[in-house]
Protein backbone atom coordinates (compact mmCIF):
# COMPACT_ATOMS: atom_id res chain seq x y z
CA UNK A 1 0.00 0.00 0.00
CA UNK A 2 0.78 3.35 -0.19
CA UNK A 3 1.17 3.98 3.37
CA UNK A 4 4.18 0.99 3.60
CA UNK A 5 5.95 2.23 0.97
CA UNK A 6 5.95 5.66 2.55
CA UNK A 7 7.06 4.20 6.02
CA UNK A 8 9.45 2.10 4.36
CA UNK A 9 11.00 4.95 1.76
CA UNK A 10 10.91 6.98 5.66
CA UNK A 11 12.97 4.19 7.39
CA UNK A 12 15.44 3.98 4.80
CA UNK A 13 16.05 7.65 5.31
CA UNK A 14 16.67 7.24 8.68
CA UNK A 15 18.90 4.58 8.08
CA UNK A 16 21.34 6.94 5.76
CA UNK A 17 20.94 9.29 8.42
CA UNK A 18 22.70 6.68 10.97
CA UNK A 19 25.09 6.02 8.91
CA UNK A 20 26.31 9.74 7.70
CA UNK A 21 26.29 10.38 11.95
CA UNK A 22 28.50 7.39 12.19
CA UNK A 23 30.96 8.71 9.54
CA UNK A 24 30.96 11.77 11.46
CA UNK A 25 31.41 10.61 14.90
CA UNK A 26 33.97 8.55 14.15
CA UNK A 27 36.06 11.25 12.11
CA UNK A 28 35.83 13.40 14.97
CA UNK A 29 36.82 10.88 17.28
CA UNK A 30 39.84 10.45 15.11
CA UNK A 31 40.99 13.76 15.68
CA UNK A 32 40.44 12.84 19.60
CA UNK A 33 42.86 14.16 22.36
CA UNK A 34 41.96 10.86 24.09
CA UNK A 35 43.77 8.46 21.76
CA UNK A 36 42.71 5.54 23.24
CA UNK A 37 39.43 6.12 23.56
CA UNK A 38 39.56 6.74 20.04
CA UNK A 39 40.93 3.69 19.52
CA UNK A 40 38.59 1.73 21.52
CA UNK A 41 35.66 3.25 19.81
CA UNK A 42 36.89 2.53 16.03
CA UNK A 43 37.56 -1.14 17.83
CA UNK A 44 34.03 -1.28 18.98
CA UNK A 45 33.33 -0.68 15.70
CA UNK A 46 36.17 -3.29 14.09
CA UNK A 47 34.29 -5.71 16.11
CA UNK A 48 31.29 -5.62 14.19
CA UNK A 49 29.04 -2.98 16.37
CA UNK A 50 26.22 -1.29 14.45
CA UNK A 51 27.92 2.16 12.79
CA UNK A 52 23.67 2.41 11.33
CA UNK A 53 23.32 3.35 15.03
CA UNK A 54 25.11 6.48 14.25
CA UNK A 55 28.01 5.14 16.04
CA UNK A 56 26.54 5.03 19.06
CA UNK A 57 27.41 1.62 20.69
CA UNK A 58 30.94 2.17 19.85
CA UNK A 59 30.48 5.21 21.84
CA UNK A 60 28.89 3.64 24.18
CA UNK A 61 31.73 1.33 25.33
CA UNK A 62 33.99 4.47 25.31
CA UNK A 63 32.61 6.84 27.15
CA UNK A 64 29.38 6.01 29.14
CA UNK A 65 29.79 3.75 32.41
CA UNK A 66 26.40 2.51 33.04
CA UNK A 67 24.80 0.29 35.29
CA UNK A 68 25.10 -3.31 36.33
CA UNK A 69 26.71 -3.64 32.71
CA UNK A 70 30.32 -5.38 32.63
CA UNK A 71 32.33 -2.00 30.92
CA UNK A 72 35.26 -4.70 29.91
CA UNK A 73 35.82 -4.55 26.34
CA UNK A 74 36.04 -8.11 25.68
CA UNK A 75 33.17 -9.13 27.16
CA UNK A 76 31.39 -5.69 25.71
CA UNK A 77 27.65 -6.42 24.12
CA UNK A 78 25.71 -4.17 21.78
CA UNK A 79 23.37 -2.16 23.76
CA UNK A 80 19.40 -1.86 23.03
CA UNK A 81 19.59 1.86 22.18
CA UNK A 82 15.97 3.68 23.05
CA UNK A 83 15.28 6.30 21.29
CA UNK A 84 11.65 7.17 21.96
CA UNK A 85 8.25 5.59 23.83
CA UNK A 86 4.53 6.25 23.54
CA UNK A 87 2.68 4.98 26.09
CA UNK A 88 3.74 1.39 27.32
CA UNK A 89 6.14 0.72 24.01
CA UNK A 90 9.51 1.91 23.52
CA UNK A 91 11.64 1.50 20.19
CA UNK A 92 14.96 1.57 18.87
CA UNK A 93 17.19 2.74 16.37
CA UNK A 94 16.59 -0.51 14.53
CA UNK A 95 12.37 0.84 15.06
CA UNK A 96 11.73 -1.91 16.43
CA UNK A 97 8.81 -1.87 19.36
CA UNK A 98 9.16 -3.66 22.61
CA UNK A 99 6.55 -3.80 25.18
CA UNK A 100 8.02 -2.36 28.33
CA UNK A 101 6.82 -4.52 30.80
CA UNK A 102 8.66 -3.61 33.72
CA UNK A 103 8.41 0.19 33.20
CA UNK A 104 11.59 1.08 33.34
CA UNK A 105 12.81 0.50 36.13
CA UNK A 106 9.20 -0.05 38.00
CA UNK A 107 9.08 3.41 37.87
CA UNK A 108 7.77 4.87 34.57
CA UNK A 109 3.98 3.91 35.79
CA UNK A 110 2.60 6.54 33.77
CA UNK A 111 4.13 5.75 30.77
CA UNK A 112 5.65 8.04 28.36
CA UNK A 113 4.77 10.70 26.18
CA UNK A 114 1.91 11.66 28.87
CA UNK A 115 0.93 14.77 27.88
CA UNK A 116 -0.50 15.87 31.56
CA UNK A 117 2.46 15.63 33.03
CA UNK A 118 4.78 17.15 29.47
CA UNK A 119 2.02 20.15 29.50
CA UNK A 120 2.27 20.55 33.65
CA UNK A 121 6.07 20.40 33.98
CA UNK A 122 6.45 22.74 31.03
CA UNK A 123 4.07 25.17 32.72
CA UNK A 124 5.82 25.20 35.78
CA UNK A 125 9.42 24.63 34.40
CA UNK A 126 8.18 28.40 32.68
CA UNK A 127 6.90 29.93 35.46
CA UNK A 128 9.34 29.23 38.02
CA UNK A 129 12.34 26.41 37.21
CA UNK A 130 14.29 26.01 40.42
CA UNK A 131 14.27 27.03 43.69
CA UNK A 132 15.95 25.51 47.10
CA UNK A 133 13.99 24.58 50.66
CA UNK A 134 16.86 25.65 52.95
CA UNK A 135 17.26 28.72 55.19
CA UNK A 136 13.02 28.94 55.76
CA UNK A 137 12.73 29.26 52.12
CA UNK A 138 9.84 27.41 50.10
CA UNK A 139 8.22 27.69 47.19
CA UNK A 140 3.84 27.26 46.22
CA UNK A 141 3.98 23.70 44.89
CA UNK A 142 6.29 22.42 47.16
CA UNK A 143 3.70 22.62 49.92
CA UNK A 144 0.60 22.12 47.66
CA UNK A 145 2.90 18.99 46.66
CA UNK A 146 3.57 17.79 50.44
CA UNK A 147 0.18 18.40 51.77
CA UNK A 148 -1.41 16.33 48.91
CA UNK A 149 1.42 13.62 49.23
CA UNK A 150 0.90 13.17 53.25
CA UNK A 151 -2.46 13.37 52.94
CA UNK A 152 -1.94 10.73 50.04
CA UNK A 153 0.25 8.19 52.65
CA UNK A 154 -1.91 9.06 55.59
CA UNK A 155 -3.74 5.29 55.89
CA UNK A 156 -0.07 4.58 56.75
CA UNK A 157 0.42 7.01 59.34
CA UNK A 158 3.10 9.72 57.26
CA UNK A 159 2.56 13.35 58.77
CA UNK A 160 5.07 14.97 56.88
CA UNK A 161 7.75 14.38 53.92
CA UNK A 162 11.53 15.52 53.31
CA UNK A 163 11.88 15.28 49.60
CA UNK A 164 14.56 13.98 47.79
CA UNK A 165 16.02 13.29 44.19
CA UNK A 166 15.51 9.46 44.54
CA UNK A 167 14.96 6.13 46.14
CA UNK A 168 18.65 6.12 47.62
CA UNK A 169 18.72 8.97 49.36
CA UNK A 170 15.47 9.31 50.63
CA UNK A 171 16.45 5.57 52.31
CA UNK A 172 20.09 7.55 53.25
CA UNK A 173 17.59 10.40 54.78
CA UNK A 174 15.36 7.64 56.56
CA UNK A 175 18.56 6.22 58.18
CA UNK A 176 19.96 9.56 59.19
CA UNK A 177 16.15 10.41 60.68
CA UNK A 178 16.65 7.20 63.06
CA UNK A 179 19.53 8.04 63.79
CA UNK A 180 18.10 11.78 64.63
CA UNK A 181 15.45 10.14 66.87
CA UNK A 182 17.36 8.25 68.87
CA UNK A 183 19.98 10.89 69.88
CA UNK A 184 17.18 13.11 71.03
CA UNK A 185 16.28 10.26 72.99
CA UNK A 186 19.47 10.34 74.64
CA UNK A 187 20.21 6.78 72.64
CA UNK A 188 22.86 7.70 70.05
CA UNK A 189 24.44 4.88 70.91
CA UNK A 190 21.28 3.18 68.50
CA UNK A 191 23.06 3.13 65.25
CA UNK A 192 23.21 -0.56 63.64
CA UNK A 193 20.40 -1.20 61.04
CA UNK A 194 18.89 -4.59 60.40
CA UNK A 195 18.16 -5.36 56.31
CA UNK A 196 17.84 -8.71 54.69
CA UNK A 197 19.66 -10.75 51.81
CA UNK A 198 18.77 -10.48 48.46
CA UNK A 199 16.74 -6.58 49.52
CA UNK A 200 17.48 -3.59 47.43
CA UNK A 201 17.62 0.26 48.67
CA UNK A 202 20.31 1.85 46.40
CA UNK A 203 23.64 2.63 45.73
CA UNK A 204 24.97 5.52 47.76
CA UNK A 205 27.15 4.35 50.38
CA UNK A 206 24.56 3.33 53.19
CA UNK A 207 22.02 2.34 50.84
CA UNK A 208 24.33 0.04 49.16
CA UNK A 209 25.33 -1.00 52.35
CA UNK A 210 21.71 -2.22 53.68
CA UNK A 211 21.06 -3.65 50.29
CA UNK A 212 21.58 -7.12 50.28
CA UNK A 213 23.39 -7.74 46.85
CA UNK A 214 27.04 -9.29 47.69
CA UNK A 215 27.70 -8.03 43.59
CA UNK A 216 26.93 -4.51 44.52
CA UNK A 217 29.71 -4.68 47.58
CA UNK A 218 32.32 -6.68 45.66
CA UNK A 219 35.62 -4.35 45.17
CA UNK A 220 34.06 -1.22 46.89
CA UNK A 221 36.13 -0.77 49.87
CA UNK A 222 34.54 -1.36 52.85
CA UNK A 223 31.37 -1.97 51.99
CA UNK A 224 28.74 -3.09 53.76
CA UNK A 225 29.41 -0.57 56.24
CA UNK A 226 29.81 -2.16 59.57
CA UNK A 227 26.76 -0.98 61.62
CA UNK A 228 24.96 -3.12 59.05
CA UNK A 229 23.44 -6.17 59.58
CA UNK A 230 22.15 -8.62 57.06
CA UNK A 231 19.28 -11.50 58.05
CA UNK A 232 17.57 -13.87 55.55
CA UNK A 233 15.72 -13.08 52.81
CA UNK A 234 11.87 -14.23 53.10
CA UNK A 235 11.64 -16.80 50.27
CA UNK A 236 9.71 -19.80 51.41
CA UNK A 237 9.46 -21.10 48.48
CA UNK A 238 13.33 -21.04 47.94
CA UNK A 239 14.75 -21.50 51.76
CA UNK A 240 11.71 -23.22 53.46
CA UNK A 241 12.63 -26.18 54.87
CA UNK A 242 10.63 -29.63 54.17
CA UNK A 243 7.42 -29.66 55.68
CA UNK A 244 7.27 -26.20 57.23
CA UNK A 245 4.33 -24.13 56.60
CA UNK A 246 4.62 -20.50 55.37
CA UNK A 247 3.39 -19.26 59.03
CA UNK A 248 6.14 -21.74 60.63
CA UNK A 249 8.91 -19.97 58.38
CA UNK A 250 7.58 -16.75 58.99
CA UNK A 251 8.25 -17.21 62.71
CA UNK A 252 11.70 -19.02 62.04
CA UNK A 253 12.23 -15.71 60.54
CA UNK A 254 10.94 -13.52 63.28
CA UNK A 255 13.03 -15.41 65.59
CA UNK A 256 16.30 -14.72 63.53
CA UNK A 257 15.27 -11.27 63.70
CA UNK A 258 14.64 -11.60 67.86
CA UNK A 259 17.96 -13.09 68.14
CA UNK A 260 20.57 -11.13 66.54
CA UNK A 261 18.71 -7.88 68.25
CA UNK A 262 19.57 -9.86 71.41
CA UNK A 263 22.99 -10.85 70.62
CA UNK A 264 23.61 -7.37 69.18
CA UNK A 265 22.11 -5.77 72.17
CA UNK A 266 18.33 -3.92 71.68
CA UNK A 267 20.14 -0.98 72.88
CA UNK A 268 22.36 -0.32 70.24
CA UNK A 269 20.05 -1.14 67.22
CA UNK A 270 18.73 1.73 65.50
CA UNK A 271 16.10 0.14 62.84
CA UNK A 272 14.95 -2.31 60.25
CA UNK A 273 14.55 -1.70 57.24
CA UNK A 274 12.52 -4.27 54.48
CA UNK A 275 10.89 -3.78 51.24
CA UNK A 276 7.19 -5.07 51.27
CA UNK A 277 7.64 -6.95 48.08
CA UNK A 278 11.68 -7.84 47.23
CA UNK A 279 11.83 -6.57 44.21
CA UNK A 280 15.60 -6.75 42.37
CA UNK A 281 16.20 -9.98 44.79
CA UNK A 282 13.74 -11.72 42.65
CA UNK A 283 10.16 -10.15 43.39
CA UNK A 284 9.44 -12.02 46.34
CA UNK A 285 5.96 -11.21 48.14
CA UNK A 286 6.41 -11.96 51.71
CA UNK A 287 5.20 -15.36 53.15
CA UNK A 288 2.18 -15.28 55.48
CA UNK A 289 2.51 -14.04 58.45
CA UNK A 290 5.94 -12.56 58.15
CA UNK A 291 5.09 -8.99 58.93
CA UNK A 292 3.08 -9.65 62.00
CA UNK A 293 5.59 -11.46 63.80
CA UNK A 294 8.58 -9.22 62.59
CA UNK A 295 6.53 -6.29 63.97
CA UNK A 296 5.84 -7.95 67.64
CA UNK A 297 9.81 -8.29 67.49
CA UNK A 298 10.76 -4.56 66.64
CA UNK A 299 8.11 -3.48 68.95
CA UNK A 300 9.51 -5.68 71.67
CA UNK A 301 12.67 -4.39 71.62
CA UNK A 302 11.98 -0.64 70.09
CA UNK A 303 13.42 -0.98 67.35
CA UNK A 304 12.01 1.49 64.13
CA UNK A 305 10.97 0.30 61.43
CA UNK A 306 11.74 1.75 57.87
CA UNK A 307 9.84 0.58 55.08
CA UNK A 308 10.94 1.51 51.63
CA UNK A 309 8.25 1.69 49.35
CA UNK A 310 10.41 3.14 46.24
CA UNK A 311 8.78 -0.08 44.20
CA UNK A 312 5.45 -1.31 45.78
CA UNK A 313 4.00 2.50 46.33
CA UNK A 314 1.66 4.27 44.31
CA UNK A 315 -0.45 1.25 43.22
CA UNK A 316 1.91 -1.55 42.51
CA UNK A 317 0.12 -4.05 44.11
CA UNK A 318 -3.56 -2.50 43.62
CA UNK A 319 -3.10 -1.02 47.00
CA UNK A 320 -1.91 2.65 47.52
CA UNK A 321 0.87 0.88 49.44
CA UNK A 322 2.79 -2.11 49.60
CA UNK A 323 2.17 -1.22 53.40
CA UNK A 324 -1.40 -1.09 53.01
CA UNK A 325 -1.40 -4.09 51.08
CA UNK A 326 -0.19 -6.73 53.79
CA UNK A 327 -0.63 -4.78 56.94
CA UNK A 328 2.55 -2.85 57.81
CA UNK A 329 2.53 0.04 60.03
CA UNK A 330 5.52 1.62 59.47
CA UNK A 331 7.98 4.24 61.37
CA UNK A 332 9.35 5.75 58.57
CA UNK A 333 8.88 5.34 54.73
CA UNK A 334 10.90 5.66 51.58
CA UNK A 335 8.72 6.24 48.21
CA UNK A 336 10.43 7.38 44.87
CA UNK A 337 9.73 5.99 41.28
CA UNK A 338 6.11 5.94 40.53
CA UNK A 339 5.76 9.07 42.34
CA UNK A 340 7.02 11.03 39.52
CA UNK A 341 6.52 8.13 36.82
CA UNK A 342 10.15 8.83 36.25
CA UNK A 343 9.29 12.11 34.36
CA UNK A 344 11.36 14.06 37.00
CA UNK A 345 14.31 12.87 39.80
CA UNK A 346 12.00 12.60 43.07
CA UNK A 347 11.54 10.68 46.22
CA UNK A 348 10.67 11.35 49.62
CA UNK A 349 11.14 10.32 52.98
CA UNK A 350 8.11 10.24 54.79
CA UNK A 351 7.88 10.70 58.81
CA UNK A 352 5.55 9.44 61.02
CA UNK A 353 4.29 11.51 63.77
CA UNK A 354 6.21 9.51 66.65
CA UNK A 355 9.09 10.86 64.11
CA UNK A 356 8.18 14.25 63.31
CA UNK A 357 7.76 14.84 66.70
CA UNK A 358 10.99 14.35 68.36
CA UNK A 359 12.77 15.40 64.53
CA UNK A 360 11.55 19.27 65.42
CA UNK A 361 12.13 19.13 69.04
CA UNK A 362 15.40 18.24 68.52
CA UNK A 363 15.88 20.42 65.73
CA UNK A 364 14.92 22.83 67.93
CA UNK A 365 18.02 22.56 70.22
CA UNK A 366 20.44 23.10 67.56
CA UNK A 367 18.47 25.97 65.55
CA UNK A 368 17.86 23.80 62.61
CA UNK A 369 17.42 20.60 60.81
CA UNK A 370 20.80 20.45 59.55
CA UNK A 371 20.54 18.03 56.54
CA UNK A 372 19.20 18.99 53.52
Amino acid sequence: SDERAREGRQQREREKERKREGERLLLAWGRSSSMALAAKMQGALRRGYSTSRGGLSALASATHLTAFTNPAEDSFEEPVMLTRGEGVYVWDTEGKRYLDTLSGLWSNALGNGNDRIVNAATTQMKKLAYQHTFWNRTTDVAEEYADRLVNFSSGIGATQAFFSSGGSDANDTNIKLAWYYWSALGEPQRTKIIAREKGYHGVTITAASISGQPKMHAGFGPLPLNFVKHVSCPHYFKYGLEGETEDQYSSRLAKEIDDLIVREGPETVACFIAEPICGAGGVIPPPAGYFEKVQAVLKKHGVLFIIDEVITGFGRTGAKFGSNFYGIQPDLITIAKAMSSSYYPLGAALLTERIADVVREQAEKFGNFGHG
